[in-house]
């Protein structure tokens, strides 16, 4: 008997294995970053961003877009695009910008971006983002 339960049992002990390592890393358990769009939400690798001048709390609202990731889920993840800004004294501008995601905290299985620095030109700023209410 125990050897029929082991001749059933170890193959599909194998595939799960297996089917587990060919999963990535973050499936399942993948980095979010906030954004102000929409009243406020949390996406996974966004292509746009954005920020009013109370959330940079540097005196400009800001979006980021056609943002390419590198290495998302790192700490820290690198990403590059484009900004538009509008500083509360002075006209808007749209320049190109590196984004650095950092600092992950955890909420339960998922991990969050609580940091984001963004350079831009001879300008350099960082924002303290918000984790998700509990």
């Amino acid at each position: 008997m125990r050897r029929k339960l082991l001749a059933i049992c170890a193959p599909v002990a194998l595939t799960t294995i297996a089917l587990t390592a060919a999963l990535p890393a973050s499936a399942g358990n993948e980095v979010r970053i906030y954004s102000g769009a929409h009243g406020g939400s949390f996406p996974v690798k966004p292509e746009k961003l954005k920020y009013s001048v109370a959330e940079t709390g540097a005196g400009i609202a800001v979006v980021y877009k056609n943002i390419e990731w590198a290495d998302w889920g790192a700490r820290p993840a690198t990403g590059h695009g484009k900004i538009r800004g509008c500083p509360t004294t002075g006209s808007c501008f749209t320049s190109d910008v590196v984004l650095k995601a950092r600092r992950q905290r955890s909420r339960g299985a998922i991990r969050y971006y609580t940091r984001l620095v963004a350079t831009f030109g001879q300008q350099r700023f960082g924002i303290r983002l918000p984790l998700p209410s509990r």
